[in-house]
């Protein structure tokens, strides 16, 4: 029987780079239990196991927001063997592209300040009911939505 997600994994190009957008620009928070770098790239004949590949190297860290129960809810991956191929370009319409959901407090102040950043966004904030939401991407183009809610009944 299923008891719950445990965590998303992302494939990144850049640990580094993905690590500066999620922690520094979104919020998000180093797990304790993560394999950061710097430092080598891990490599055991579990993950050859676990990845059915022999020699298989990868570095990889957990990011949580403070608001989640679980020890962690983002693993961002990085290969080194077997080389990652870049990500395909999708759309939000596209079988394939997903996104992630992270709740903010303001959507308004997070889409500034992301712009000022360079983040790329799909549109504009939209409000609709009692929600507000942007879509922005993340340095290798996964998708991030960003929501707000409540929002406080129209008079």
């Amino acid at each position: 029987m299923l008891t719950g997600v445990f965590q998303v994994s992302r494939v990144v190009s850049n640990l580094e780079r993905s690590l500066a957008f999620y922690r520094d620009l979104l919020g998000m928070t180093v797990a304790s239990d993560a394999m950061a770098p710097p430092g080598p790239a891990q490599t055991s004949p579990y993950l050859d196991k676990f990845f059915n590949k022999d020699g298989v190297r990868m570095k990889y860290l957990s990011l949580r927001s403070g608001a989640l129960y679980a020890p962690s809810c983002l693993e961002l991956t990085c290969w080194e063997e077997p080389a990652s191929a870049p990500m395909p370009k999708f759309g939000p319409w596209d079988v394939g592209f997903h996104w992630l959901q992270l709740r903010v407090d303001s959507v308004e102040a997070m889409h500034k300040k992301l712009s000022a950043a360079g983040v790329r966004f799909l549109g504009p904030p939209v409000v609709a009911d009692r929600w507000k939401a942007v879509m922005c991407f993340d340095p290798d183009g996964y998708g991030i939505e960003l929501l707000q809610s409540p929002l406080e009944p129209s008079a």
